[in-house]
């Protein structure tokens, strides 16, 4: 079974996406900031990230960075209602 990391500060937004991909019978682990994410994924293997870009303590870009380095494996999906072209960009890398 897939383990899907769901990381977005709006509260909202992570229960429907965490309730979604439990319904299509993913394990599902939600953080609601990028620290929290990192805890999560030093205690368990994740196979994808959904990550939010802006985000309070670390956001999305510098999580996606940290996550490369602890765990290059991961594939990570950014999700943002704020995006730019700059930050597009700088996902992409």
């Amino acid at each position: 079974m897939s383990h899907i990391l769901v990381v977005d500060d709006e509260l909202s937004i992570r229960r429907a996406l965490e309730k979604f991909l439990k319904e299509l019978g993913y394990t599902v682990h939600a953080a609601g900031d990028g620290e929290e994410a990192l805890k999560i994924l030093e205690k368990q293997p994740i196979d994808l990230a959904l990550v939010d870009l802006v985000m309070p303590k670390l956001d999305g870009i510098t999580l996606i960075r940290r996550m490369k380095v602890a765990a290059p494996e991961v594939v990570s999906i950014v999700l943002t209602g704020f995006g730019t072209i700059t930050s597009a960009v700088e996902a992409m890398k």
